[in-house]
């Protein structure tokens, strides 16, 4: 504990340090980066003893999972005397990886001016961990989406384009996001178009309409176009989900044979 009581102010007792030890995760590095503190949550949360940490150099420091350039931004920052604020990981021996919020604070020794560097540290495991889960289940689903034969839009009320899943009328999805749906409807469509649209937002149901475009080669193409309410937690209508599916219509012609 000397450490601690040598940096930290002469009027705290021995219970107000026993409570910081306790609970913070704090560590003090000489110049070098050698430890000369931990406190036991440290050393819990890196599972190790204290007695296999102090005067090692800090492997936290030097994770593998962190370029050099952190590193070096990391070490030019509090060498000039400033402090550095980060995320750093460290991969334990079982495999598992913790992440530490980490603030470092260089402190000089009013005796002998010699450096030395306080660690903070904020554990973030479990949040980086969640992030991770919630990225993965999001590239999940924009994969899931972008291979669906069909387009999804969720747009507002007016019909401005939040989110969709692949390009549209040979326009990209980062060109489509941002610009009116409507804008993308061809004009003798339009006004039926719009109409099932806000008729789906003023009623609050689903609607389901069939509409038509033609292509390059001025072929007629039919789509079954559903408009689905997406609604907030005090049941406003604040969008909707719009899928635009290409329907193969069977137009029977009929032939008289000449007699």
């Amino acid at each position: 504990m000397e450490a601690v009581k040598y940096f930290l102010p002469h009027n705290l007792n021995d219970e107000v340090i026993s409570l910081i030890n306790d609970n913070s995760i704090i560590t003090i590095t000489d110049a070098l980066g050698r430890v000369e503190f931990a406190t036991d949550k440290y050393c819990d949360i890196l599972k190790c003893r204290s007695f296999r940490v102090i005067g090692e150099t800090h492997k936290l420091l030097r994770s593998r999972l962190h370029t050099g350039a952190i590193y070096k931004a990391l070490w030019r920052t509090i060498k000039m005397g400033q402090q550095w604020n980060g995320i750093l990981s460290e991969t334990l021996h079982d495999g598992s990886v913790v992440y530490l919020d980490t603030t470092i604070i260089p402190i000089e020794n009013d005796i002998d001016k010699n450096t030395k560097y306080l660690a903070l540290y904020n554990d973030v495991t479990k949040l980086h961990k969640q992030k991770d889960e919630l990225l993965e289940i999001k590239t999940e689903t924009e994969s899931f989406l972008e291979s669906l034969p069909y387009n999804v839009f969720i747009i507002t009320k007016h019909g401005k384009i939040l989110n969709v899943n692949k390009s549209f009328c040979s326009i990209s999805r980062a060109e489509l996001l941002g610009t009116y749906l409507y804008d993308h409807v061809e004009l003798p469509t339009f006004d039926f178009f719009k109409k099932n649209i806000d008729f789906a937002f003023s009623t609050k149901n689903i609607n389901q309409f069939e509409t038509y475009k033609f292509d390059r080669k001025s072929k007629k193409r039919f789509y079954k176009v559903t408009v689905a309410p997406i609604f907030n937690e005090l049941g406003g209508m604040f969008s909707a989900t719009i899928t635009i599916q290409e329907i193969v219509k069977n137009i029977m012609i009929e032939c008289s044979e000449e007699e």
